[in-house]
């Protein structure tokens, strides 16, 4: 399944900000740009899920990955 998450803040811009790629075991998310609206429901997103479950964060080499979400 794929989903697409777009910031509040170019709305008339036909792209998508964020995509996720849900999968059994992961989640994929490739971020292409990240304005104030996207950074803050990433963060609620992660914060959702580390409530759940525990996760870790890699780039895409599958190296660990230290951001600000």
């Amino acid at each position: 399944m794929k989903l697409w998450l777009k910031g509040i803040e170019n709305i008339n811009d036909p792209c998508y900000d964020v995509r996720f790629f849900l999968n059994r075991d992961s989640i994929l998310m490739e971020i292409e740009f990240h304005p104030h609206s996207i950074e803050l429901s990433i963060d609620l997103f992660l914060n959702w899920i580390r409530k759940q479950t525990s996760i870790s964060i890699e780039n895409e080499d599958g190296e660990p990955y230290n951001s600000q979400f």
